[in-house]
């Protein structure tokens, strides 16, 4: 039997001494580590593979002949990630960056009307007979407005105070009650655990006037409940100022970003 392709005329050799060129596959390579010099054999199948010198841990090359320097593999570096720097705090925004606002021009306008507004409120209005409940309707009504508006416009990252919009007749009242709704429903929405537990609790004497005793058991239930719909409310309403709905007021909107 001979080799694939070799007949006996063109392999002399293989005719005249009857044995088989040892392959590849069937020797012993070996070989220096290029890293440190230890000796080191693999079968010659595993010719052309990866290997790692289990003295320095050099990763390799199999050679394909005994004695040939293998080649040497440079461990993958991984790329170096630049760290972010972390965006400024509650206290760093509120108290360095608001007062950029009062000196911008474009915000003179909104902020003289809100000073009026709010000075007519507490100062004139009591003096006027019969006018206090009527401007604390409309003025609230229109600085809850507008503070919406400052909501919707801080998320978007907008340093522009909102323009005043006062409408006429429909539209001014509109302007004026529609705030109160939003404000009273997104109330209403958070501390709905708060009242379906009062209301389940009042046939054992516990009201809003004495549930703030300090008492374990329901009352410290009923002052939990509380606390925790107070805390929930201000992410409620910046989900219905800047989504302009009322039905993303969804309990896993506000629960899975705190357990998160």
């Amino acid at each position: 039997r001979y080799e694939a392709g070799l007949s006996r005329r063109s392999c002399p050799i293989a005719r005249d001494t009857g044995h088989r060129v040892p392959s590849i596959e069937n020797m012993t390579i070996r070989f220096n580590c290029p890293n440190c010099d230890a000796l080191i054999a693999f079968p010659g199948k595993h010719s052309g593979k990866r290997a790692r010198c289990l003295t320095c841990g050099q990763i390799f090359i199999i050679p394909s002949r005994d004695n040939e320097t293998p080649k040497k593999i440079e461990p993958e570096t991984k790329p170096q990630i630049e760290k972010a720097q972390p965006l400024p705090g509650f206290y760093h925004a509120v108290f360095l960056d608001s007062w950029k606002i009062f000196i911008r021009p474009e915000n003179a306008t909104s902020l003289v009307f809100v000073i009026a507004v709010v000075c007519f409120k507490f100062f004139l209005a009591p003096a006027i007979c019969c006018c206090d409940y009527l401007t604390f309707l409309i003025v609230w009504g229109w600085l809850l407005g507008f503070y919406l508006n400052i909501i919707y416009e801080s998320a978007f990252e907008i340093d522009k105070l909102p323009e005043i919009y006062l409408g006429t007749g429909a539209i001014f009242l509109w302007y004026v009650i529609k705030p109160f709704l939003i404000f009273f429903f997104t109330m209403a929405v958070v501390q709905l655990p708060f009242i379906i537990a009062l209301v389940l609790l009042q046939n054992k004497g516990i009201t809003t006037q004495n549930m703030w005793q300090a008492e374990l058991g329901f009352r410290l239930l009923l002052q939990l409940l509380f606390i925790f719909s107070l805390f929930l409310f201000p992410m409620a309403i910046l989900t219905v100022a800047v989504g302009k709905d009322l039905t993303l007021l969804r309990p896993d909107y506000f629960l899975i970003p705190i357990f998160r």
